[in-house]
């Protein structure tokens, strides 16, 4: 195995996924309902990820890492395809802070329109718009219908 590092990042997601289902069945059946939604589907696409880089590593797919030429001649170490990938869990790691800072409503309202922005590259318009109707859905969703109350962030409890 040359690369094991999508393997293991697959491994590691089931992990994470199966301890939400696991912890999840502790909690009062309201508060249940969200980790269930999230950990089953993660849960299960990420075995299905697991079994397919297996493969790759055990019948000899196509390589993790592309073959590296031309570095002599200057070529960038990253391919396209890695610096989106970066760039994205750079996207992941930026939603993460904001919730933990300022929390749900905040960092869903600010975040959804600047990925839609700058990664995305659509209109502030239509970004907004989008925005605007998603941080609308959640709040109805989760504090009009659940009435669950999410995180509100360390600053919140700060203040």
């Amino acid at each position: 195995m040359k690369n094991p590092g999508r393997l293991l990042l697959s491994a590691l997601f089931i992990g994470v996924f199966g301890y939400m289902f696991l912890d999840m069945q502790e909690y009062p059946e309201k508060s249940a309902l969200v980790p269930l939604v999230v950990a089953v589907p993660g849960l299960i696409l990420s075995v299905a990820q697991f079994l397919l880089d297996l493969k790759a590593v055990v019948f000899g797919g196509a390589e993790a890492v592309p073959a590296i030429e031309g570095l002599a001649a200057g070529a960038s170490l990253l391919s396209e395809e890695r610096k989106k990938e970066l760039a994205l869990a750079g996207w992941i790691l930026v939603i993460l802070g904001l919730i933990l800072a300022v929390g749900f409503w905040v960092s869903i309202a600010v975040y959804v329109p600047l990925f839609m922005r700058f990664h995305g590259k659509e209109s502030w318009k239509l970004s907004l718009g989008v925005g605007l109707c998603g941080w609308a859905a959640i709040f109805l969703v989760f504090h009009v219908l659940l009435g669950v109350q999410l995180f509100p962030g360390f600053l919140y409890e700060l203040i």
